[in-house]
């Protein structure tokens, strides 16, 4: 794996010109780019002269054990604001091929400790919307394959099948994925103008970013135990059950009155 840290230390130590003027250590993280699609006999140089008019800058390429380029590296300048003209030199041909030029971006786990290769774009996979709607995979082969072997394509449809006029091109490598950018981006195809970019996977949430709610509390019911009884009772009682038990309730009050001497005498000798 790429040391960023190590790198971009070394590239500090390396005169900027004849003159003697070395790179300052301090804030080359705001001073630096990331280049790649290189062609694999590109040099240091050649990619500084493409980048002379930005301004003063010194360039390492990345390379193997043996020595040759793996096609990218890194650019540091003298000065920050520098950054933002060399972003403007994204897909400038080098040696007959497009340079990509993006920001170095520090790594969450550790920003503290230098610059990660950057991982946002997928450079051997196309995006390529505004397609018409009838075109299909067959179709899109088509066009793309004469730029290199085709790894897999796939268009974007809705559930019923129908294209939403996108799809995605994925190329077995990026010089062939590059080709195919630079050769088919805005061309018109049945009176439509399709956009060719490459591959950004959705970016993934840190879960510890996820803003946890609070629980929707439940709502009570604000009905009196009483009036909450009785529409059970008058959910399950059929109405002349309730007719006959308010007669019996009736009755059963008007038995509730005390005996006196009389009834009880009364009582007793009916009995016999």
């Amino acid at each position: 794996m790429v040391n960023m840290r190590k790198i971009l230390n070394k590239m500090a130590e390396i005169n900027l010109d004849k003159g003697g003027r070395h790179m300052e250590v301090e804030g080359k993280e705001n001073r630096s780019v990331f280049i790649s699609n290189l062609d694999f006999a590109v040099t240091e140089l050649e990619v500084k002269d493409a980048l002379s008019s930005v301004g003063h800058c010194e360039v390492l390429l990345v390379r193997d054990s043996k020595g040759r380029s793996k096609g990218f590296g890194y650019v540091l300048f003298e000065k920050p604001e520098m950054v933002a003209e060399a972003l403007k030199k994204d897909r400038e041909s080098v040696n007959n091929r497009p340079m990509f030029v993006s920001k170095c971006q520090p790594d969450k786990q550790s920003r503290s400790s230098g610059l990660r290769f950057p991982t946002e774009l997928e450079k051997n996979k196309l995006f390529v919307k505004g397609l018409p709607l009838t075109y299909t995979k067959t179709d899109l082969e088509n066009i793309f394959k004469p730029y290199g072997a085709l790894k897999d394509v796939r268009v974007v449809t809705f559930r019923n099948g129908h294209s939403k006029g996108l799809a995605y091109v994925d190329f077995e490598d990026e010089v062939s994925a590059a080709q195919a950018l630079l050769n088919t981006d805005n061309t018109v195809i049945k009176d439509r103008t399709i956009s060719v970019a490459l591959s950004r996977p959705p970016e993934r949430r840190d879960p510890s970013e996820i803003k946890s709610y609070p629980p929707v509390a439940k709502f009570k019911s604000q009905a009196s135990p009483l009036l909450l009884g009785r529409r059970a009772k008058l959910s399950y009682t059929p109405s002349v059950l309730q007719k006959k038990s308010a007669q019996t309730t009736s009755t059963s009050a008007d038995d509730k009155t005390p005996l006196n001497n009389e009834d009880f005498r009364k009582m007793l000798l009916g009995s016999k």
